[in-house]
């Protein structure tokens, strides 16, 4: 469709009939262009399809020479932005893209182009190999409706934003540009081409985006408003949603301030703009308000620098943009979708290329169970939903809840039949949201043991047996499972190793038959099978395989040993396929051995590597035979606090040597490697039969737990104690009452203590049993029993159920079995996991909760299953077993009601990593890095009571009263405000309000959104206020914080209520801010203190709910001084304060303004510097998806040293951090003592703060 040469495609590759893409490997990848394409610089291809929307697929990169690639369509349509590829290397790219006739503008302007679909690669030097085109399957429309600053302008240097707008969206939605140039509201409307033509394509759901007003100059007010409603009707009508969009100044200057007519004000005196926004608020509609967007950045780049936005000197022209300056439109626009959270939200790439989250991008995981009282529907709480956010539960299309569902994440439909499908939408403030995936139907499990547990099979294909040289015949069994979202279509998928009957320990001499493994969707359908060779022996210690998405594209990878012989997904052969290197007595002691990342959607190898660390001289490793040479251990490590690496390991007895590997970009690069023999003899002999991954020194960076020693993020020893190896291991918060994460692990020697409970950061040993003088085989650690706070401990050699706090006896009866552990029924209790069978500990005796029928447990007498995890459903934990035939894997769920409600297990980063290397040689059960409590649990984003609390009587722990800021909540009665600027908001009826304040305190107060009111030096019942309307208001409650010789008391006891008056739900924001500081972060010392502050101004302006962390005074460096660096992880700034817990929020920001006082404080910039990396990385471990941002000092101090903190912290690999430069936001006139500022320069900072994080939230 533009214009150049059209290139006609064979009839074969007609896209009605193109099969999906399967590329070659990369190895493999052809140098020549695909069909259909032509050119080197820019790369033209041209495909004949009808009007719609079409799925793009296109493999970026080459196999032979560095590239720098981008993409786009029709009439220079951007949709991939390039990216620049080394040689070797290719990145998979998809996007959905919108064909119509005539491609441009409707209208025909600038020329019509050739009917079909044409496609541009271009960049500095353009590289692509296959490519596939497909019909989107029901894709989100975002048509947009505008003049020439909108629309695809057919020649370089004009741009609209609507051209650039599609980088920023991923496949799943597409843009349709509609915009015309030179059309006014009343043209778009008249013209047959424009909204005449795109009106009937409108479905329900699509977004329609409508800006008009350049034209409009001599439009009345009235016509302005009539014919934009006429479009707003127009798109409702169709089921879309209208989004009106104000239009983009002008570049018209009157000395530094941008013109009337600039800003839209039109010859009849009409201000356009301000006539969108009265019609978006009288008609609901959502409006972005480009026009103020856009006056604020090219107001503060001034009458030259605002040049680069538009094509002033290339063609005189202030209205038109340069690309440039759409692409800082299109930004805008998306800004505003992200502030309206329109549906399009969900599809948006990042503003930036940050480091992918920790978690996965899941979907609800929905089950349903047919029970006599109808089916039960649960699905998953997600870490990104906000706080109070409710559902809906959808039966075959057609809503079956009558208000929407809170708290625990399940739903009984009394009118369910078996077999029906259901879906599950989020809401939130009363909007239902668009879920992440559209195509998300929910699986039927089938009710067992007495409706007390569903199951699900998944049928296997069992591989064929076969013969050993030895004549020794052997079939196969499913063994170990992972899972893995391996094609990112949000549901997991389950990877399965076969070993044949003849594995072996390596111990034990013998050959075995090949092992292999399978994906396989939770339908049953077979993705692929890799075949590990003749030369990967099979045992539990042999091969140990990671499922994780490494390098971010959404779709996971398999990572595991490979050697000669190894054949992919897809038949690729790695290394010789006919060398044999089994030895007579079946180890394979000889020849190359290879790490290997293959593809999860087709089983494909992506990257071979050879394998670190190297077998090496057997006899090294502690036996010639080939034993100890073979203990492999596996797992996976966010290493750099952002993206995830692999581990592998070899030996644990002698000698243990660790190494990490990256996969991103498409290949493999070592990180590190750990060695005992050059790190000491203190370190040899610690390894375990497993490992464990956990950020144990609360650096935001994951450790590697290796037995009885650590090994730190950098590849260093951590830290090893005096105990040797074990056959267990687990490391948790197994006492709440203590900061940091435990350890706990039975010892193997008979010389050493039976089992320890130690510091998970440290090592050192909290308690011990003596020793049995035997190898203790077997322990467990976790909570397991109510009657006793905390967890509890017990191993096979040590009488008594132990607390994990001391050590001491707190039950003489032992649980039935020291193994697995599982939370399956309602409390915040895990039950017994063992063999195939769960039982609820009871100290006399256990209650069996669940036997497996028709399945069988692995590993002999480890008695292990399949997978236990999180996988499906609400919070609890699933357990896959093996059938007893191997012809499936079959899941069994919970249907316990439960009170409890938070968010999947697995967003938890240490309990994801856990279920990664659980199938690891002696497997163990997954633990989070939090404790669960039955009373309240938290989570990233959602703080949920248990059910038994009372909600609406106004009592602090009201569920319906909302808590901003680190409050201390141990005592029911009142709760406290730990640091400056928290506050509490509830909705309530009645006639009047007041607070329960236990003694004397300086209390802000606002009601119904009103100015917010001082009550000073008040105690008691205080009344704030009388004579309220009948309806629901709102009331927010905030105290001065305790500093210099005030020491008020921040503790709030309750609301008081008028007579029939309750609370009811309230909203909170969806975004948090944290500002960390010293008293200018307060406000001090001014009369409102945190009210009137930068943060409290900064937040409100942005709608988010906002945190202070701040003390006055306060230093970043403790020397001498109140170091922040220090304080920021503490409950409140008192002396006896604990640490705080950070998963109670998140905060999407962190703001970080210090180092004023410092410098009074004698600290040298070396240490500032030192100190602001270790800060940084302390809030990166706090609040691991943030923004953070640090702040210059008003007063320029230390202003090198952040900017090199934030250097150190981006060059580790984390890509939101960002420095603030404050220069010139105030002047001395602006501050009451030069130091700090008034409410007037507040104001002023706000402002220029607010247009920083605006960017970014």
């Amino acid at each position: 469709m533009s214009q150049f040469r059209k290139v006609v495609l064979a009839a074969a590759l007609v896209v009605g009939s193109l099969s999906p893409l399967s590329p070659l490997p990369v190895s493999a990848q052809p140098t020549a262009l695909p069909a259909g394409c032509s050119g080197t610089a820019p790369i033209q291809c041209h495909f004949d399809v009808a009007p719609g929307n079409y799925d793009v697929t296109v493999d970026l990169g080459s196999t032979t020479r560095a590239a720098n690639t981008g993409m786009s369509v029709e009439t220079r349509r951007q949709v991939l932005s390039a990216v620049s590829t080394t040689a070797g290397q290719v990145i998979r790219n998809t996007a959905t893209v919108n064909v119509r006739v005539p491609e441009g503008q409707p209208t025909g302007q600038g020329g019509t182009g050739t009917a079909g679909l044409s496609l541009t690669f271009d960049g500095s030097s353009p590289a692509i190999g296959a490519l596939t085109v497909k019909p989107a399957s029901a894709p989100l429309v975002a048509y947009l409706a505008g003049d020439s600053t909108v629309c695809d302008q057919p020649g370089a240097p004009y741009a609209g934003w609507g051209q650039l707008l599609p980088t920023r969206v991923r496949s799943g939605a597409v843009i349709a540009n509609y915009g015309d140039s030179g059309e006014s509201s009343g043209s778009f409307l008249a013209n047959a081409a424009l909204f005449p033509t795109m009106k009937p394509l409108i479905k329900s759901n699509n977004l329609v985006f409508i800006q008009f007003g350049h034209n409009d100059k001599d439009t009345t007010a009235t016509a302005f408003r009539d014919n934009l409603t006429k479009l707003v009707n127009g798109v409702r009508e169709r089921g879309g949603t209208p989004v009106l969009v104000t239009p983009p100044v002008r570049r018209l200057f009157s000395g530094n301030a941008l013109t009337p007519t600039a800003l839209h004000i039109n010859g009849r005196g009409v201000d356009l703009p301000a006539v969108i926004r009265a019609l978006g608020q009288s008609a609901t509609v959502p409006v972005i308000d480009l026009t103020a967007k856009s006056k604020t950045l090219v107001e503060s780049l001034g009458p030259t620098a605002s040049q680069q936005l538009f094509l002033t000197k290339e063609a005189n022209d202030n209205t038109h943009f340069s690309v440039y300056g759409a692409t800082q439109m299109a930004n805008f626009v998306v800004q505003g979708i992200r502030e309206r959270n329109l549906s399009l939200v969900n599809f948006l790439r990042p503003t930036t290329a940050a480091p992918e989250s920790p978690t996965e991008t899941l979907n609800r995981g929905v089950i349903s169970v047919h029970t006599p009282k109808g089916n039960r529907v649960s699905w998953r709480m997600l870490a990104d939903d906000p706080q109070g956010v409710t559902y809906n539960v959808y039966r075959d299309g057609t809503k079956v809840n009558t208000t929407p569902v809170s708290g625990p994440t399940s739903f009984v439909d009394a009118e369910g039949t078996a077999g029906a499908k259901y879906v599950v939408q989020a809401v939130t403030d009363g909007v239902e949201q668009r879920a992440k995936f559209a195509a998300e139907d929910s699986l039927s499990l089938d009710s067992v043991n007495g409706a007390t547990a569903s199951s699900r099979d998944v049928p296997l294909q069992i591989p064929a047996g076969g013969t050993t040289p030895s004549g020794e015949n052997y079939t196969y069994v499913a063994n170990d499972t992972s899972v893995g979202d391996l094609d990112g279509d949000g549901q997991y998928e389950l990877i399965v190793k076969w070993d044949p009957t003849n594995a072996h320990d390596n111990s034990q001499a013998g050959y075995t038959g090949n092992v292999y493994l399978d994906a396989y969707k939770l339908n049953g359908t077979r993705l692929w099978r890799i075949d590990l060779g003749r030369n990967i022996r099979a045992g539990a210690h042999y091969t140990q395989f990671q499922v994780f998405d490494y390098d971010g594209d959404g779709r996971a990878e398999v990572a595991v040993k490979t050697a000669d012989g190894t054949r992919s997904g897809t038949g690729q052969v790695i290394g010789s396929s006919s060398a044999d290197h089994r030895n007579s007595s079946g180890y394979i002691l000889t020849g190359p051995e290879f790490l290997s990342v293959f593809r999860g959607t087709d089983g494909a190898v992506l990257a071979t590597a050879n394998y670190q660390p190297p077998r090496g001289t057997v006899s090294s490793w502690g036996d010639n035979y080939g034993n100890r040479v073979d203990r492999f251990l596996a797992g996976t490590a966010y290493l750099d606090g952002s993206r995830p690496s692999i581990i592998m390991a070899r030996g644990y007895y002698t000698r243990s040597v660790i190494s990490a590997w990256d996969y991103r970009n498409g290949a493999l690069t070592q990180r590190w490697i750990f060695d005992s023999n050059s790190a000491g003899a203190q370190w040899t002999g610690k390894g375990n039969h497993q490992l464990s991954i956990a950020d144990v020194d609360a650096d935001g960076r994951d450790e590697v737990l290796y037995g009885s020693m650590a090994i730190d993020d950098n590849g260093r020893g951590l830290w090893q104690n005096a105990t040797h190896h074990g056959d267990a291991y687990h490391v948790g918060d197994f006492i709440p009452t203590r900061p940091g994460l435990e350890v706990f692990k039975p010892s193997e020697s008979t010389s050493e203590v039976a089992h320890w409970m130690g510091d998970a950061k440290t090592g050192q040993i909290i308690w011990s049993a003596p020793s049995c003088g035997c190898d203790n085989g077997r322990a467990v650690a976790d909570d397991i029993w109510a009657g006793n706070a905390g967890a509890e401990a017990w191993s096979l050699s040590v009488d008594g159920l132990r607390s994990a706090t001391n050590g001491s006896q707190v039950a003489a009866r032992k649980p039935s079995s020291t193994n697995f552990v599982i939370w399956w029924d309602g409390d915040a209790q895990r039950e017994l996991l063992d063999d195939t069978h769960i039982d609820k500990y009871g100290t006399s005796g256990d209650t069996r909760l669940l036997t497996g029928s028709g399945v069988a447990s692995n590993n002999g007498t480890k008695a292990t299953p399949a997978l236990s995890a999180d996988i499906l459903g609400d919070w609890r934990e699933e357990v896959i077993w093996r059938t007893s035939d191997n012809r499936a894997l079959r899941i069994y769920s919970t249907t316990d009601s439960t009170s409890i409600s938070r968010p999947s297990l697995m967003q938890d980063r240490q309990y994801r990593v856990a279920v990664a290397w659980q199938n690891t040689a002696y497997n163990q059960p997954p633990h989070p890095s939090f404790a669960i409590t039955n009373t309240a649990v938290t989570n990233t984003a959602v703080t949920t009571e248990a059910a038994t609390l009372a909600a609406g009587g106004g009592q602090p722990n009201d569920t319906n009263l909302q808590y901003y800021g680190r409050w201390n909540r141990s005592n029911a009665s009142y709760y406290w405000m730990g640091w400056a600027g928290g506050y509490v908001e509830a909705a309530f009826t009645g006639s009047s309000i007041g607070v329960k304040q236990r003694n004397a305190i300086d209390l802000y107060y606002s009601v119904d959104g009103k100015p917010l009111q001082w009550r000073r030096n008040v105690s008691g019942n205080v009344t704030l206020a009388t004579g309220l309307s009948s309806g629901t208001h709102k009331v927010r409650i905030g105290y001065r914080e305790r500093a210099g010789s005030y020491t008020g008391d921040p503790v709030f006891g309750g609301l008081i209520l008028a007579s029939g008056g309750q609370t009811s739900a309230i909203s909170r924001p969806q975004k948090l801010i944290e500002f960390i500081g010293d008293s200018i972060t307060v406000g001090q010392p001014n009369a409102n203190r945190p009210f009137t502050s930068y943060p409290w101004l900064t937040g409100a302006t942005l709608k988010a709910a906002h945190t202070q962390v701040a003390q006055g005074g306060a230093c970043l460096v403790a020397q001498d001084c109140w170091g922040m660096v220090d304080w920021f992880r503490r409950s409140s700034n008192t002396a006896t304060t604990d640490d705080w817990n950070f998963s109670t929020y998140q905060a999407a920001a962190v703001v970080i303004n210090l180092g004023t006082n410092d410098v009074g404080h004698s600290v040298s910039g070396p240490t500032f510097q030192q100190n602001y990396v270790v800060m940084l990385e302390r809030v990166r471990r706090a609040y691991p998806s943030a923004q953070i941002f640090a702040m210059g000092t008003f007063r320029n101090r230390y202003l090198p040293e952040t900017r090199n903190a934030i250097a150190a912290r981006t060059s580790a690999g984390d890509s939101k951090v960002h420095f603030i430069d404050t220069t010139g936001w105030i002047t001395t006139a602006d501050t009451s003592d030069n130091v700090h500022p008034t409410d007037a320069g507040h104001v002023k900072i706000a402002n220029r703060l607010t247009a920083v994080l605006d960017d970014y939230l």
